[in-house]
């Protein structure tokens, strides 16, 4: 929660310490976060539920990545922005996966693929199971992208992460407090209470076959994830869907819902990838 005020008040606020809640569609110059009542600084701190909790760090491939504390669990609180080193799994692809000329990465992370995110062997294909080839099993827990000591965040542990902050309203708990479209008048945004700041980061799609349709006439196929940026937000998540090989889980936030969503989709989409530190 938000002490929200006013361009006119500030000043008397300043003063004579006055304040109130606020509004999530009052647009204010002077915001103040609150936590329970307690007051406190968002670029170091963040609430948990009534707590005021410090911000933990990761530093990986000189990037330095904020960490949160939610129940049991240790989640890095932005999507991972990595390419140095990544191995990826189709090569013409890599551009439409990894670019960031038009996306903002620094803000939203990066997208990949399926088989990016897990750092299979190239061999192993987006349409194929990891059952089917020993080199192509993932493991439990599945480093993939992630830092030394972390890994893909599991089914398991977004069933956990809903639980933990409301399931039938983690979404507007868990998104960002800016950042996200409006919808018939309302404010897309969440409270971001527990210091997640989910972001709508889109998606991206792969090309199954790059040597056939590559050819001007097929360029439509790969469909802009710049379309739902600002939308939607979508986070791969480590187990792949034993009924379809060419499918695996992923968990889904909207700008008009305040639900988190967990489901099944194809490993040719492009998703963001959050990391959770191995117990």
């Amino acid at each position: 929660m938000r002490k929200c005020f006013s361009a006119s008040l500030a000043l008397f606020l300043l003063l004579f310490g006055c304040g109130g809640d606020m509004d999530e569609n009052m647009p204010c110059s002077f915001c103040v976060p609150s936590c329970d009542g307690k007051e406190y600084n968002p670029a170091k701190e963040y609430c948990a539920g009534d707590s005021v909790k410090k911000y933990g760090f990761v530093t990986y491939k000189n990037k330095t990545y904020k960490t949160v504390e939610i129940g049991s669990l240790v989640w890095m609180a932005e999507n991972i922005n990595v390419v140095e080193g990544i191995k990826y799994n189709n090569s013409d692809n890599a551009a439409d996966s990894l670019k960031c000329n038009k996306y903002d990465c620094d803000k939203y992370g990066r997208l990949y693929d399926w088989a990016t995110a897990m750092q299979l062997p190239l061999k192993c294909s987006n349409i194929s199971s990891t059952s089917s080839d020993a080199d192509c099993k993932i493991s439990t827990p599945h480093k993939g992208i992630c830092p030394p000591g972390w890994h893909i965040s599991r089914f398991f542990e977004w069933s956990e992460l809903k639980k933990f902050v409301d399931s039938s309203f983690a979404g507007k708990n868990l998104k960002a407090t800016k950042g996200w479209n409006s919808y018939n008048g309302k404010s897309g945004n969440g409270y971001d209470i527990y210091g997640f700041s989910a972001l709508p980061g889109g998606y991206g799609y792969e090309k199954i076959t790059p040597d056939i349709f590559d050819l001007p006439i097929f360029s439509g196929l790969s469909l802009p994830y710049k379309n739902v940026v600002g939308s939607m937000g979508y986070w791969w998540i480590v187990e792949d869907n034993t009924g379809a090989a060419d499918s695996a889980y992923y968990s889904y936030m909207a700008f008009d819902r305040d639900e988190v969503f967990l489901d099944r989709r194809k490993k040719l989409y492009s998703h963001n990838v959050r990391c959770v530190r191995d117990n």
